[in-house]
Order: structure tokens, then C-alpha cells, then sequence
């Protein structure tokens, strides 16, 4: 059975590349990690200092996901 090749330059709807925005979020939770291993070296404030930025991180990217999420990330519904 044959199947139909659907060319897709064509279309007459223009639907453009889905990019995702740019976030601090995961800059952030690797600085946290780098900073909980060396609290394993240099003792337990770094550690806890570590822990302390990598929760920030995963806190604000949760926040933002929330946001993209309740507005919707596109006109097409998010997807």
C-alpha cells in the first residue's frame, strides 16, 4: 500500500518553529550542584549554600513554568 507524500511548503497555513525562551533556571541549579559538591570539600556552610541556590533555581523555574503554562505559550495552545 502506497502512501501519499504530503508536501509541506506548500501549505497555505504558515506555522513557524516552536523555540523556548530563554531561562536562568538551569544556570542556576548548576551552580547550586557545584556548590553542594563543594560543601563536600569545604565544609557543610557551602553545602548548605549550595542547596540554598540550587532550591532557588528549581523554584524559579517552576514559577516560570507556571506562568507559560497560564498564559499559554502560543496561539496554536501551548503545544
Amino acid at each position: 500500500m502506497m502512501h501519499d507524500v504530503i508536501d509541506r511548503a506548500d501549505s497555505t497555513t504558515a506555522h513557524t518553529e516552536h523555540t523556548p525562551q530563554y531561562s536562568w533556571a538551569p544556570l542556576i541549579i548548576g551552580v547550586g550542584i557545584f556548590f553542594i559538591n563543594a560543601g563536600f570539600v569545604f565544609g557543610l556552610p557551602v553545602g548548605i549554600f549550595g542547596l540554598l541556590v540550587f532550591l532557588s533555581g528549581v523554584a524559579t523555574w517552576i514559577r516560570e513554568d507556571i506562568h507559560l503554562w497560564a498564559r499559554g505559550s502560543d496561539e496554536h495552545g501551548g503545544h
